[in-house]
């Protein structure tokens, strides 16, 4: 009798492990992200902030803000960029490419066309 019950005791047991690992289900792995770090040390008094931001696709863009002249050198595929803040404060450009950091969100645009954005 003994028997009988440790057969259905580790039957009833085998259930739930094996419905209970049927329900868990894998988070998908995050593969946008922004890291910032500030760098003091060109010596000149400058204040730098380094961003490196990966979107969704997985493009990436760099961007190293001198928060005491009020500019930005970006750098995307390949091309690097100068661009100037403007009076807002949230917006920089050079007349070709304009860069908008507003609350999490970035957006990089060439001629008027988004060409990268986050998140």
């Amino acid at each position: 009798m003994r028997i009988i019950y440790r057969t259905i005791g580790l039957f009833f047991l085998s259930g739930i492990v094996v419905f209970s690992s049927c329900q868990v289900s894998a988070k998908p792995e995050k593969t946008d992200y922004e890291k910032q770090y500030v760098d003091l040390t060109d010596g000149k008094g400058d204040e730098y902030l380094n961003i490196t931001t990966i979107n969704d696709v997985g493009d990436t863009l760099f961007r190293r803000y001198n928060n005491t002249k009020g500019t930005v050198k970006v750098m995307y595929k390949g091309d690097t960029v100068k661009l100037v803040q403007d009076i807002s404060g949230i917006n920089y450009s050079n007349g070709q490419y304009l860069l908008t950091k507003l609350k999490g969100s970035t957006i990089f645009e060439k001629e008027g066309n988004i060409i990268f954005s986050f998140p």
